[in-house]
């Protein structure tokens, strides 16, 4: 020992040494084992993507002749799963030529595709004057058609094959714009999303229906799946923002040709219909308990209400900072204006306006009147509206369906009923709106959007679903339905499709700020010329 200090003898040492090395070995195996445990993980990963693969490059399909000149159809889809097991929920989409392409899309749809060692072969009766032509109805060559394929694999993954054959894995993930009540829609069945489609769908509920639209065109990222009313398609659709959509024809049976109509711009379907809504009377049932049988008596109910101090206001319409044309509208068309002249199918006509015509100008004069009487007023909108009538500060509102849950959370006795007409004018016709699903052209997953929008959304029992909604107008009414809410169907029935070509935006905005300027007082002739010439400029 030196200095003091004890260094131990050789076999403490050697004991010591032995200690470290088998920990040292311990170490390394763990390491060593961890490495080979991953290698073989991203091996097994591998090939296990690489199986999956394997079989989605199995299932293949073409359009070509059917080779059964006697069939009837000179031209067919083939099919071909020349794998090992079957794959699931497949859609071939058949894709014409030219302009008409849209309009000459097909889909069909097969809940499960067996292997098979020779293609299965599925005509749709695309044919010319003769069974043996090799043109379509409008003259495009038959041989150019092409054909793209979604199906699900054997382990669930989603894939798609396109129009010129290459295959490509569906994301997984889908980000939907919408409002609150739209999220409110559609988050019931995200679970089913996951479990059937492997999608996970996130929402981005924040903003107003107005703004929604406005943000989606100026926005430098898109969603996936957007939720709005029909008016939008026919912007949306001429600035390419949304993507046309094909419903095979069980799934477009599903539908009232009217809403489909709404959804449609050039004959191409750019949203899948999903419910319904208008402007209604709603009042409180205690104060009023009949409808009013006109605008003027509904004024002398209520003016004899507030001066019993069971009011503070006549009635509320929404206006807003931007003005309302949607809630306004019975009102102007019971005083006697008009926008445009339709046309004998329904369809409006945006080359003959009436918006500045002497009836119009009249109309206009009206809801001038019901600024100065407080009925319509900047400040307050939907939302302001909504709140006075539950709080019972009026006995009346112009609302939309969004008014029925909170004035069923509030306890209030309500009724819905149709707007009543001004006392010498015409009936007061409201607007139809046709909300939608819409899939957005720049989205980053609008594949999986364009397979799930038009085949899941569009099942029965999803439809029905929403029919059961309490905030929802339904496209069919089902057994048990809110009241109210049925109320607003039947409504619904008899209002008319708001026009959707891609001006009507712009239109309804400057029909808006002159209704702003003329419930503050404006002059109403001065006004509706400004308008008139505003409008006709956009056309």
């Amino acid at each position: 020992m030196a200095d003091g200090i004890n260094w131990g003898d050789v076999p403490s040492w050697f004991s010591a040494l032995v200690t470290l090395a088998a920990l040292v070995f311990a170490v390394v195996a763990v390491v060593v084992s961890r490495r080979t445990f991953r290698l073989e993980s991203e091996r097994d990963r591998r090939n296990a993507e690489a199986r999956t693969r394997r079989q989605a490059a199995s299932v293949s399909a073409w359009w070509a002749r059917d080779g059964d000149r006697h069939s009837g159809h000179s031209w067919a889809v083939h099919l071909r799963n020349a794998s090992d097991t079957p794959v699931y929920k497949a859609a071939l989409t058949i894709l014409g030529l030219g302009q008409h392409a849209k309009l000459q899309a097909t889909v069909i749809e097969l809940s499960v595709v067996p292997p098979t060692q020779a293609p299965t072969i599925h005509p749709i009766g695309i044919t010319g004057a003769r069974a043996d032509d090799d043109h379509d109805a409008d003259g495009h060559p038959l041989s150019e058609y092409r054909v793209s394929l979604r199906f699900t694999d054997a382990t669930g993954v989603r894939w798609m094959r396109d129009q010129y054959g290459v295959l490509s894995e569906l994301e997984p993930n889908l980000l939907i714009w919408t409002s609150p009540e739209g999220a409110a829609v559609v988050k019931p069945f995200t679970a089913e999303f996951l479990a059937t489609y492997g999608v996970t769908a996130k929402f981005d509920p924040a903003r107003i229906e107005g703004e929604l639209r406005s943000h989606f065109m100026d926005a430098e990222s898109a969603p996936d799946i957007l939720i709005g009313p029909h008016d939008w398609v026919g912007t949306l659709a001429s600035r390419q923002l949304v993507e046309p959509m094909t419903l095979s024809g069980e799934r477009a049976s599903a539908f009232a040709q009217e809403h489909l109509n709404a959804c449609s711009f050039e004959g191409a379907l750019y949203a899948v219909p999903s419910s319904l809504d208008t402007v209604a009377l709603i009042r409180n049932a205690d104060l009023a308990p009949d409808p009013p049988e006109s605008i003027e008596q509904l004024l002398a109910v209520a003016q004899e209400l507030r001066r019993q101090n069971e009011v503070t206001e006549l009635m509320t319409v929404p206006v807003g900072l931007l003005g309302n044309a949607f809630h306004m509208w019975p009102l102007f068309t019971s005083a006697g204006g008009w926008l445009f002249e339709r046309k004998p199918d329904g369809s409006w006509d945006p080359a003959r306006q009436g918006i500045s015509s002497p009836e119009s100008i009249a109309a206009f004069d009206k809801v001038r009147m019901l600024g100065q009487l407080g009925v319509m007023r900047p400040e307050i909108n939907r939302v302001r509206s909504i709140e006075m009538f539950c709080k019972r500060q009026t006995p009346f509102i112009l609302a939309a369906s969004g008014a029925v849950v909170p004035a069923r959370a509030s306890g209030l006795n309500f009724a819905v009923s149709r707007v009543p007409p001004f006392q010498d004018g015409s009936p007061a016709i409201p607007f139809l709106a046709v909300n939608g699903f819409y899939v957005a052209s720049r989205g980053r997953n609008k594949a999986v959007a364009s397979d799930l929008v038009p085949d899941y959304l569009t099942r029965s029992d999803v439809t029905e679903y929403f029919g059961r909604l309490a905030h929802v107008v339904p496209l069919r009414v089902p057994g048990e339905c809110d009241p109210a809410i049925a109320d607003f169907h039947a409504l619904c029935m008899d209002a008319v499709p708001m026009p959707s070509f891609p001006q009507i935006g712009d239109v309804l905005g400057l029909i808006g700020s002159a209704q702003v300027a003329l419930v503050t007082g404006g002059d109403t002739a001065t006004v509706v010329r400004d308008l008139g010439d505003r409008v006709r400029a956009l056309f």
